[in-house]
């Protein structure tokens, strides 16, 4: 899901099998940042790709991970508001992690909305350190190396 001002879903989940890499990769890095952040649309569509699933397998993780900076100027912006986002997500078993993205990241409203089982948050603000980030914590590094931070 992409979203600044609106949201989009760019790609519905497949498994890894199913999917071109390399065009996601590409779709991936021609992403640019627009408009304001209305966190709530995006957050709505990334449920709605959970919806378009169908029946959630135990077993699994389901987790909406969000980069952003925080500073969400559009739709729902108060942290009681979109905390009840990640309540409602939490009990139906899709838990979130934000990476705040620059200097001007919003760790007060990250703090108040991970205030719920199965939410985290990381921030990072080199492309070095979002790199070592999904190293880390088992993500494919490859697969999110940007060429340039922007």
């Amino acid at each position: 899901v992409i979203f600044n001002s609106t949201a989009q879903i760019a790609t519905y989940l497949n498994k890894k099998g199913d999917t071109d890499i390399n065009s996601l990769k590409n779709h991936i890095l021609e992403i640019t940042a627009t408009g304001g952040t209305n966190f709530e649309a995006g957050y709505q569509s990334a449920l709605n790709v959970f919806d378009n699933l169908g029946t959630i397998e135990d077993g699994y993780q389901n987790r909406i991970i969000v980069i952003t900076d925080a500073m969400p100027n559009i739709g729902t912006t108060d942290k009681v508001g979109l905390l009840k986002y990640m309540q409602t997500s939490a009990e139906n078993n899709i838990y979130t992690t934000f990476i705040g993205v620059g200097l001007d990241f919003n760790t007060e409203v990250i703090k108040t909305i991970t205030n719920v089982r199965g939410a985290n948050y990381y921030s990072v603000s080199s492309e070095e350190e979002f790199n070592t980030l999904f190293s880390e914590n088992g993500f494919q590094r490859e697969f999110f190396s940007i060429p340039a931070w922007r």
